[in-house]
């Protein structure tokens, strides 16, 4: 959906151009699908590779989605999506006890090198499941942690 610059694809007739994939921007951004793609990919390469392969990043979600994703679950329920609009950048959305979704600014390689991903999510006491498996944000993301709790 993000190629094709719309929400709903038509079918066998829709296709991508070379310059839709690597030289246009993208709508509202500065940077071209490429551009956004590749940042993701070395991001999961150098910071995120386990938790992905461990099945706790949603990843390809948009914003809108994950916010009405989230709204229909219990509060304290959070999911990890990259971002739309920061290259490079991981975020959290979570619905809290009042029902209401909110996003984190989104962390890039250069907050993941300072504090890592599984840390930064065990420092925020709102979070407390994790999306899709559901399970307890503690047992999920454990054995990441740097220091065992």
């Amino acid at each position: 959906e993000k190629l094709f610059r719309r929400n709903i694809i038509n079918g066998e007739e829709d296709y991508i151009t070379w310059a839709q994939f690597c030289k246009e921007p993208l709508p509202d951004r500065s940077f071209t699908f490429w551009d956004w793609f590749f940042a993701i990919m070395k991001l999961t390469k150098d910071h995120l590779l386990s938790l992905w392969k461990a099945g706790l990043i949603v990843g390809f979600i948009n914003k809108g989605k994950a916010e009405r994703t989230l709204k229909e679950l219990v509060g304290g329920t959070f999911l990890l999506r990259f971002s739309d609009s920061e290259l490079g950048g991981i975020t959290v959305g979570f619905v809290n006890d009042q029902n209401v979704v909110l996003m984190l600014s989104p962390w890039t390689a250069r907050d993941l090198n300072i504090r890592g991903l599984a840390d930064r999510i065990h420092d925020l006491d709102v979070l407390r499941y994790i999306y899709p498996t559901n399970r307890l944000r503690d047992e999920a993301f454990q054995e990441f942690y740097t220091q065992r709790m």
